[in-house]
This record gives C-alpha cells, sequence and structure tokens, in this order.
C-alpha cells in the first residue's frame, strides 16, 4: 500500500504545468481487418511537421498551437486520407483515430472532416466488426453506465452469459468447464478447490478497460474453450496525466440500516483490509502434531504425559462455536486512478497506470428456507421431506485490488510492458438454521445447525510483454511474445459446524422441560482448508505479412499448473462433564473442556486415571490432502486473408498436447493422470455484404479437460447436498465440435444490429453421475465420461440511439440482447434404470447443468453530453436453469427466474466532479431454487437478497 501511494506521488510530481500547447493522437487501423498499420506517415500541412505510427498503430503530434489542422495519412498499399478541421485545445489531447483503405478497393485519396471518438462503446463495437473472431464486448463506459462493481456484475449484461453465485461465469448455457478466463490475454488460474472457475467478482471494474468474450476458435488462442474464452483487459497506455477519485456509500434495508445488528462469525472480522486467515489459522501448537501424534481418549485416561498434551490441544482452538450478532459494517468503497506519460527524448516514451480500489459491503436475511425432498416410491404422490429449515445469514465482504501498468516504447519498432495486479478478498458468513430433520430425527425433535465460515482468496499476477518490429520496410514482420505468472490461495481457516437437536417434554403434571441432544455421529466439527496454485505462461507468435492482403501467424504457447491442496479437520467429541442445556457460551467454557478430573487409583498420591469433558480429536483424512500438476504445450499455424473484395478468410491448425496428474497423500489411491495430444482445427469465414455489415460462418474444434478435484482419487461428505462426491482418476477430456453463423449490421458508430445460430456437440462430456443408494445411506456422485451431447442456440443483440427522433427522444440509446438454448446430455444407463425404478415415465436425457434457456437483457439510456446527464435502467431475467441433478429418481432442482430491475443515475456538477447514485433489484426478487412433481413445487433454498441504495462522488482530471 505504501509503495502504490509514492507511486501515485511520484507521477504527480513528474507532471508537466499544464502547457499552452495541446496533442493530436491516435491510431491508424486497415479498414477491412481492423489490424494496427505499423510505420503510416502522419503529416500536419499548416506546420509541415509529422510522424509515423508505432507497432500498435499509435501516433501523436505534440507542440501544436491551439487552432484547427489537416491531417494527411499516407501508406504504401493503401489510399491517402485527408483529415480536416482538426481543432486542437490548450493542454488537451485531440483523439483521432483513422481507417485506411487498401489500393485493391478501387477508390481515391479520401478528405473528411474530423470527427472526435469519445463514446468507447462505439470503440468496442468497431474492434467487434473487423475482429477475425465472433465476439462480444463491454467497455469501462458500460461498466460505469450499469453501476457493475466488478467484472461478475459487469458480464450479466453481455449476450449469452449468466452469472451463478454472483461470481462464476457461464456462456451460452456451458459452465467453467467449457470456458477459458484470460488477463491481457494470458490464463487464470482458478482459486476454488472444488471447480475450475475463476471467481469473477475478485475483479473490481475500477481497473479495467474493457472486457471482451470471444465466442469461436482460431488456432492463436488456446483450445481449451468451447462456450466462450472471457479476457479481462487492464487500463491502457495513458495519453495525458489523468485523475480519477471515486467514493461511494450503499444504504441495504435488509440490514436495518447503518450501524445495526446482524449475524456474524466470531474472531473473524473481515475489518479494514480483510487480512485475517493467518489469525485463524491452526494454532502453532497444532501445527506441530500431527494426526499420529495426538492422544487418543484410550491413551489420554490413563497416562498423565497423554492427558497433559491432549488437554492442552483441547484447549489450543477458540471455543467459539456460534454465531454473535455484531453492527453491521458501513458500506463503502474508493477508487483511485493515476495515469501519465513521459517523453524521454529520441522517440521514446513511458506510460504508466496505477490504480487502487476498495469497497466493504455486509448483506444479511433472515427468511432463508433450506430443504431438501425425495421421492421414495414408485407411487408416491408427493416428495417426502428429509429437512426443511428456516435460515439466518450474514455475510461481511470485502474486495480490494491494485494496479501498476507500466508501458515503455523504445522505438517506434520496439514496445515493452510490464504488469501488476493483485486482487484481494475476505469474505466471512455466519448461519443459524432451525426446523425439521425427518431424514434422521423424529417429527418432534427441532434441529439446530450453526455454520461458521471464513474464506480469503488472493490473486498476484506479473506480465511481460514485448512486441518487435523485425524490418523497417512497410508492413512489417512483428514477433510478440508474452510471460505471465500468476499465483492464486483460497484460505478456509477454522470452519466450524455445531449442531444439535432437542424436544420439548410435558410431564404429567403438566410442567414442561426441553431434552437437548448433540449426536455422537455429529460432534462439533472445524475444518482449516488451503488451496495454493500457480500457473506459469509463456507465449510467442510471429505475424508474416505476405501479400497486403494475406498473413501468415506461426506461434508456440507452454502453460504450467500447480495446486496444492491441504485440509485438517478436528472433531470435539464428550466422555462426560456438563451436559449441553442449550446454551454453547456455557458449553464450551474452559471448565468443560479438556482435562476435567484427575483421579488416583493406587493410592500413592500420583494421578493415574483421567476424566475429560470435551476432548479433541483429528479427524483427517490423508486422501483429501493432494497435489496437482498440469503441463500445456502448443504450436500453431494460421492464416488471415481476404480471398476476393468481400471475402475474409482465417484457418489453420492448431496442435495441443496435455500432460496432467494428481497424487493424493494416501499412498494407497491410484494417482490420477491424463496425456493427450489433440489437433484442433478452425476456419472462418467473414463475408462483407456491406461496408457495415458482415455474414460469419466459424468451424472449430475445442476441447475440455477435467480438473483436479475431478481426477483426485478421493471421498468427501458434501453437507449442502448430503452426498459423498468422489474424484475418477479414468476421466478422459472432452472434444468438441463448434459451427456458428452470425449475421451483423454495425448500422452507424455505437449501434448494432445481429443475429447468431450455434452448435456444439461433445464427445465424452464429464458429468456428475449419482449412483444408487440404500435407505439412510449417503448416495455418492462420481464423474464420469458420458457418450454425447449436444448444443444448440440462437442469439440475438440490438444496439440503438434515438436521436433521429425529435425533443427529448433523441438523447436516448437502448440495447438488448436475449439468448436461447437447448442442450441435452444422455443420463448413463445406470443411472436411468435408478431413476426409472422411481419415476418410470423419467426421460432418457436432462440438460446441462446451470444452462438457461433463454437470458434477456435490456438497458434503456438517457445520454445529455452537454448537461452532463446519463440514467440508465436496466432489465435481466432468465428461464429456470439446472441447479442440481436430483438422486436417484427425486426431480432435478432448479433455479428459478429472478426478475432484476437496476436503475443508475449520473449527473455531472463542475467540469471534473460528477455525483452517481444507483439502486440495484428494485423489484426485489428473491433466490429460489425448488423441485416440481406431479404439479407441485418443492423449495428447497430460497432467501432474499434485498434492495440495494447508493451515491457516490467521482472526481475526473
Amino acid at each position: 500500500m505504501k509503495r502504490l501511494l509514492l507511486l501515485f506521488l511520484a507521477m504527480w510530481l513528474v507532471c508537466p504545468a499544464q502547457a499552452q500547447t495541446g496533442r493530436i493522437a491516435g491510431t491508424v487501423v486497415d479498414a477491412d481487418t481492423g489490424e494496427p498499420l505499423i510505420g503510416v506517415n502522419v503529416f500536419v500541412e499548416e506546420n509541415s511537421t509529422g510522424t509515423a505510427t508505432d507497432l500498435e498503430g499509435r501516433y501523436e503530434i505534440g507542440n501544436l498551437a491551439p487552432g484547427t489542422y489537416t491531417l494527411r495519412f499516407s501508406y504504401v498499399g493503401y489510399h491517402s486520407q485527408t483529415v480536416a478541421g482538426v481543432t486542437v485545445q490548450a493542454g488537451n489531447v485531440t483523439h483521432l483515430n483513422i481507417k485506411l483503405a487498401s489500393q485493391e478497393v478501387g477508390l481515391e485519396a479520401v478528405v473528411v472532416e474530423a470527427r472526435l471518438l469519445r463514446n468507447t462503446e462505439a470503440a468496442m463495437l468497431a474492434v467487434r466488426q473487423k475482429a477475425a473472431a465472433l465476439s462480444e464486448a463491454i467497455s469501462a463506459e458500460m461498466m460505469a453506465r450499469t453501476g457493475s462493481n466488478n467484472a461478475a456484475d459487469a458480464m450479466e449484461k453481455v449476450t449469452g452469459v449468466s452469472v451463478l453465485d454472483g461470481k462464476y461465469v457461464y456462456i451460452r448455457g456451458l459452465g467453467e468447464r467449457y470456458m477459458n478466463a484470460q488477463l491481457n490475454g494470458l490464463d487464470l488460474p482458478s482459486a476454488d478447490p472444488d471447480r475450475k472457475a475463476v471467481p469473477f467478482d475478485l475483479f473490481p471494474t475500477a481497473l479495467l478497460d474493457n472486457i471482451v468474450t470471444v465466442k469461436t476458435f482460431t488456432p492463436d488462442k488456446p483450445g481449451n474453450f468451447t462456450g466462450g474464452s472471457v479476457n479481462l483487459n487492464t487500463r491502457a497506455f495513458p495519453d495525458a496525466l489523468s485523475i480519477s477519485f471515486t467514493t461511494s456509500i450503499t444504504y441495504r434495508p435488509q440490514v436495518v440500516g447503518f450501524g445495526n445488528l446482524m449475524l456474524a462469525v466470531p474472531n473473524a472480522n473481515p475489518g479494514t483490509w480483510g487480512l485475517q486467515a493467518s489469525q485463524l489459522d491452526v494454532p502453532a501448537l497444532l501445527q506441530r502434531y500431527r494426526l499420529e501424534n495426538i492422544p487418543s481418549l484410550s491413551e489420554a485416561i490413563v497416562d498423565a504425559q497423554n492427558a497433559r498434551l491432549l488437554d492442552q490441544l483441547s484447549k489450543a482452538l477458540t471455543p467459539a462455536l456460534t454465531p454473535i450478532y455484531r453492527r453491521a459494517p458501513f458500506n463503502r468503497s474508493y477508487t483511485l486512478s493515476v495515469g501519465n506519460r513521459l517523453n524521454l527524448g529520441n522517440g521514446r516514451l513511458l506510460g504508466v497506470v496505477a490504480s487502487f480500489s476498495y469497497r466493504r459491503q455486509a448483506t444479511a436475511y433472515d427468511d432463508g428456507i433450506w430443504a431438501r425432498y425425495r421421492l421414495t416410491s414408485r407411487n408416491a404422490t408427493v416428495l417426502s421431506e428429509d429437512n426443511y429449515l428456516h435460515t439466518i445469514s450474514g455475510t461481511d465482504e470485502v474486495l480490494w485490488g491494485s494496479l501498476i501498468n507500466a508501458t515503455l516504447r523504445l522505438h517506434r519498432h520496439h514496445e515493452l510492458s510490464v504488469r501488476f495486479m493483485q486482487s484481494h478478498s475476505a469474505e466471512s458468513t455466519a448461519r443459524y438454521q432451525r426446523g425439521r430433520f425427518l431424514y434422521t430425527l423424529e417429527p418432534d425433535d427441532i434441529y439446530e445447525t450453526r455454520s461458521l465460515i471464513y474464506i480469503e482468496r488472493n490473486l498476484r499476477t506479473y506480465q511481460i510483454h514485448g512486441k518487435h518490429a523485425l524490418t523497417d520496410k512497410e508492413k512489417p514482420a512483428t514477433l510478440s511474445w508474452d510471460l505471465s505468472i500468476t499465483n492464486t490461495r483460497q484460505a478456509e481457516p477454522d470452519r466450524r459446524f455445531f449442531t444439535n437437536h432437542y424436544r420439548i417434554r410435558t410431564s404429567s403434571d403438566g410442567s414442561a422441560d426441553t431434552l437437548y441432544t448433540i449426536r455422537a455421529t455429529t460432534p462439533p466439527q472445524r475444518y482449516f482448508r488451503s488451496l495454493k496454485a500457480s500457473n506459469q505462461v509463456g507465449k510467442l507468435a510471429l505475424d508474416i505479412p505476405i501479400t497486403t492482403r494475406l498473413r501468415l501467424k506461426l506461434g508456440g504457447y507452454l502453460q504450467r499448473k500447480r495446486r496444492l491442496h491441504r485440509e485438517r479437520k478436528f472433531v470435539l467429541r464428550q466422555q462426560r462433564g456438563a451436559r449441553y442445556n442449550g446454551n454453547p457460551e456455557t458449553f464450551f467454557t474452559s471448565e468443560n473442556l479438556g482435562l476435567i478430573q484427575e483421579h488416583d487409583i493406587n493410592g500413592d498420591g500420583i494421578p493415574d486415571l483421567f476424566t475429560f469433558g470435551l476432548y479433541l480429536q483429528e479427524d483427517t483424512q490423508p486422501s483429501s490432502n493432494y497435489d496437482g500438476l498440469q503441463d500445456v504445450w502448443a504450436g500453431f499455424a494460421m492464416i488471415d486473408g481476404t480471398l476476393a473484395h468481400r471475402l475474409r478468410v482465417i484457418t489453420g491448425l492448431r496442435y495441443e498436447t496435455t500432460n496432467m496428474e494428481v497424487v493424493s497423500h494416501d499412498s494407497t489411491k491410484e494417482a490420477g493422470r491424463l496425456q493427450n495430444g489433440d489437433w484442433l482445427p478452425a476456419v472462418a469465414l467473414i463475408y462483407q455484404l456491406a461496408g457495415n455489415m458482415n455474414l460469419r460462418l466459424a468451424y472449430g474444434r475445442t476441447l475440455a479437460r477435467p480438473i483436479f478435484r475431478e481426477l483426485a482419487p478421493y471421498s468427501t461428505f458434501e453437507y449442502v447436498g448430503g452426498y459423498l462426491l468422489t474424484g475418477n482418476p479414468g476421466l478422459r477430456r472432452t472434444l468438441i465440435d463448434n459451427v456458428d453463423l452470425r449475421w451483423e449490421w454495425f448500422v452507424r458508430p455505437g449501434e448494432l444490429l445481429a443475429t447468431s445460430v450455434f452448435l456444439k456437440h461433445f464427445h465424452n462430456p464429464i458429468e456428475a453421475v449419482y449412483q444408487p443408494f440404500a435407505p439412510n445411506d449417503s448416495p455418492e456422485v462420481q464423474y464420469r465420461n458420458v457418450d454425447d451431447a449436444v448444443l444448440y442456440g440462437l442469439e440475438l443483440e440490438l444496439r440503438k440511439r434515438l436521436d433521429f427522433l425529435h425533443g427529448a427522444l433523441r438523447h436516448f440509446e437502448i440495447s438488448g440482447n436475449a439468448t436461447l438454448v437447448h442442450a441435452t446430455v444422455q443420463v448413463p444407463a445406470e443411472e436411468l434404470r435408478s431413476i426409472r425404478a422411481l419415476r418410470p415415465d423419467a426421460p432418457a436425457t436432462r440438460p446441462l447443468q446451470g444452462q438457461s434457456p433463454y437470458l434477456f437483457n435490456v438497458n434503456l439510456s438517457y445520454v445529455h453530453e452537454q448537461r452532463g446527464t446519463t440514467v440508465s435502467l436496466h432489465y435481466h431475467v432468465f428461464r429456470p436453469r439446472l441447479k442440481e441433478v436430483g438422486l436417484g429418481g427425486t426431480p432435478d432442482t432448479y433455479e428459478r427466474p429472478r426478475h432484476l430491475l437496476d436503475l443508475n443515475v449520473s449527473q455531472r456538477l463542475l467540469a471534473t466532479l460528477s455525483l452517481k447514485i444507483s439502486a440495484k433489484n428494485l423489484l426485489n426478487a428473491r433466490y429460489r431454487v425448488s423441485h416440481t412433481y406431479k404439479g407441485r413445487e418443492y423449495v428447497t433454498r430460497a432467501y432474499g437478497s434485498g434492495r440495494a441504495f447508493s451515491i457516490g462522488l467521482r472526481y475526473q482530471y
């Protein structure tokens, strides 16, 4: 933090005072392909000065007196273009982006009037129009307009994207297995022990320029995506000094206002920075003793040394096992960004961007439902209730991130970039549940359970990027390379569960008393989990222009992943001591923990028999700890060319090898291994129906690998679903054939009308298969390859400004998208027999997990640039999506639709100061998951997320 503040100060001190001259800057790209043009001559006619574009097609002309200028752009093989009426103001940068047309087009030199590029959404659409792959994008401008706080919020507005649990992204109905997450074009590892997913809520939007989602495969990209590849692009090279500071506060009525009480985890307050995992980790005493060194009760009750040790270990952990009420924190956020560029002389430039963001928010509800149902017989008319629990929950979350980007242009043919990004989140969740638990208890028993969960996630990435022109010729060959090291860590220290039940008994005289019971099979439990993952990526690409309209691209790719998963589990059992009377605070006291009595059986004055109250035992399974590695090597060749005036062809081949291994710490378990070499072809045709209209047809073969947890050969009990989850060392990777067809019309800058159809065929997809189970036994879920699956769908997208209308309506813009998806997976034969034993009419196929039949977004905006007013109303809804596959013949559970409506208002107060007000979830939509059986709905999970109202200020220089 101190280093970042010093950097901000240094950048401010080196900023020159506001000059009396101005600058013109921009980029020059190929009008057909959108590729940057290197070495374009840019000439100012009024003073006979000029420059040439660099590796990214950028140019800059400085020291221009205020006034109006004419610029001429010329390049061998392209028609020159003259731009008149370019206005320069003192101390400002005038942005002018140019597209040059090839001489093969048959046009004469063009003279146009200058139009400044202010709309960054329009800029992103221009990039999409010329992109080789079918893509979607959302800019920093749209993120701000829709009130998106992090990348997960922003992704909800992208066509075909749904966000699960507020952090995990699904594209075209496909989950994390079939998507790839990147930061500045380099792969990100997952910080979740049980999923491949990257939690997108880790990335504050304040650190991002844009998010691009690529939906079709080209050989220069990694082959492990099918639904889409999401690339988070951080803040870019600055044109001038830029300083931005934003602050906001949020009011959530569901948290009962500012400073009121909410359920919380004792000894786990995320605080200002959310750095508490080390304080909650396994105590030093317990770290010195492992499973085999902790005395058992039978060893401790007859041996003084063992008794003393077990007493110390039993008291080592904090006795707090139940939630407390704590004042809700003040929901707030801050963002500070500084950017500047330094002229080092002789054409050398250094650009630096540094950003810092912080957000703290609390959410709570007291109307939650947590239930489970089963189909128990073939002729049952209703589902049998296993449990039905009313739930109270409180979550306190801190998220902060920092970013430093430095780009050094040594020469217009050589550029080097260094990037660092860190993101850290801490989430403290306390939950209390009470109700019926008929699965193992009687109807008169009242079941109580408490969960205390603290999770810290940290991502730190270092990236180096280089790009070089290999010759001084026009349209030179370029060499680009990238190196990155990313480390992620997820710590779950002292995850605590305490369960009991009670029954109210009435005696013959009418008096009542309460009998509390802690079952021996479910003693108080404490988990300490940590996951560390590293991801090293190297990329090399050589881009060779063969002719003006034909390019050859060759390259290589290396990725090395390492993962360490560690878990320790402790339980508190009871020999003697006080009975539980319903008050956890008096039960888990020091007087009832550890050694409570010593006996001198032999009468020699030396204790030789010992009695314990609550004593600690370790219940760690060695198989729950594993090491994973994955090495991926790839090489590719790709041709991108315009065969005719209107037809562009991109085709090539990628060869990708996989070496994957997961080794359990239990030596009796088989290691999970995967070794493959795959040829991945791709071809894309882009036919230009008009200057602003494309027809795209693309085919590509991609793959999906199992994740480490799925290959790991061990079983864990999943408390939420009530089943054993078992890995499978024999899993195979999945191959997918993808076909896409899209028509897109870029009506005007910032406007789009598009429709797409797509088809995907999966070979050996990996699914969670539920095994038959006996009554009162926990069912087993194992990952297996099923034969095949098919997915197809339709996407529609519209972005339109209404400036052709009169009056206030001319300031309105409307945008929307809709996605319809149908996906089916064959139910494995063994599982289907188990299902049909209870439901003879059950279908032989089911949807993909997490897939929504449709997604719908619409955004209505009012933008008045002169007044500095922006008002945006955003609506989002989805159809029911498969949440969990039912056990045996029990119907599947679906997440039910939620109608989400958000309002965001921004008003410029001064030239550099603006006010922002937002209201989220105005319809107060509830989260709800349920079964449907014989026309009746059975809710298994539900809670109200509540409304949120924010007000903030933004300073922009």
